[in-house]
This record gives C-alpha cells, sequence and structure tokens, in this order.
C-alpha cells in the first residue's frame, strides 16, 4: 500500500501570502508570513520565519499502484491558466518553488516514472522538484 500527495510551495521575501493568493485567485493550504514564530516539530526550536511561504496540495491518496499522475493532475488543474504569474514568481531572485512528491510506502523496492508531459509540466511552474519516499510499515495507520 502506497499513500503519496503533490505539493507546491512558494517562498518569498518579496511576494506575501495575501499577495499570491489575489494574484493566483487560489485558495492555499497553508501559509506562514516573515515574522511568524514556529516551532519545529522534530526538536520543538523555536523560531521567527525570514520568508513568506504559501502553498497547495493534491487530496493523499492511498493505492497499491506506484502511480502519482492523479496527484499531479489536481496540482495542474488548480495552476491551469496561471503560468505567467508564476514565471513572474520564477524569475525574482528572493523566490524559490518547489514542487513536492511525498510517498510513503510499505513496499521498499518503490519505484515512480514521471511522463515527459508531467515532467515539463513540473519544470515551467517550479525551481525544484523534491521528493520524500518514507518506507513505513504503518502506511494503513496513518491519515
Amino acid at each position: 500500500m502506497n499513500k503519496s500527495k503533490c505539493e507546491f510551495s512558494i517562498s518569498s521575501k518579496t511576494f506575501s501570502p495575501d499577495r499570491i493568493t489575489e494574484e493566483l485567485n487560489i485558495q492555499p493550504n497553508k501559509t506562514s508570513k516573515i515574522g511568524d514564530i514556529v516551532t519545529s516539530k522534530y526538536s520543538n526550536s523555536v523560531g521567527k520565519k525570514n520568508y513568506h511561504s504559501w502553498s497547495i496540495s493534491s487530496d493523499c491518496i492511498f493505492s497499491d499502484k506506484e502511480d502519482i499522475t492523479n496527484q499531479i493532475k489536481q496540482v495542474q488543474f488548480l495552476l491551469r491558466g496561471k503560468e505567467s504569474t508564476i514565471v513572474k514568481y520564477k524569475s525574482d531572485v528572493d523566490t524559490e518553488i518547489i514542487f513536492y512528491i511525498w510517498i510513503e510506502t510499505e513496499d521498499a523496492g518503490i519505484g515512480i516514472d514521471l511522463s515527459a508531459d508531467q515532467l515539463s509540466f513540473i519544470s515551467s511552474i517550479s525551481t525544484r522538484l523534491h521528493f520524500t519516499i518514507i518506507t513505513n510499515n504503518e502506511v494503513l495507520n496513518k491519515s
């Protein structure tokens, strides 16, 4: 069993979450602003954010298949027609746009294939692609 999702995230010192929300006309799943107090979920250390962040994500999907096509399509659907605004964000030196692919699996030998169209889409909207793959025998116990 695999549990997976995709996330599109903008981190910026230039563009605030409110501005990104307004310009893209998309409600984010999560945001933070410069100066927000944050606590690390790993070390419980406390700090202040030195950048804004804004992100949307696909649904978290449970499947026996090694496929993230539906999750990528969900993000692609949300961002359709917003490419010119995203290109503006990509050109700003104080902005980083990351496309995350997150997979939690019971199978240590998982393989993921991305099509040329998927890679082209991800490349057109982001400055980085990040994979997180976690092997876990308790995938079904987490939500």
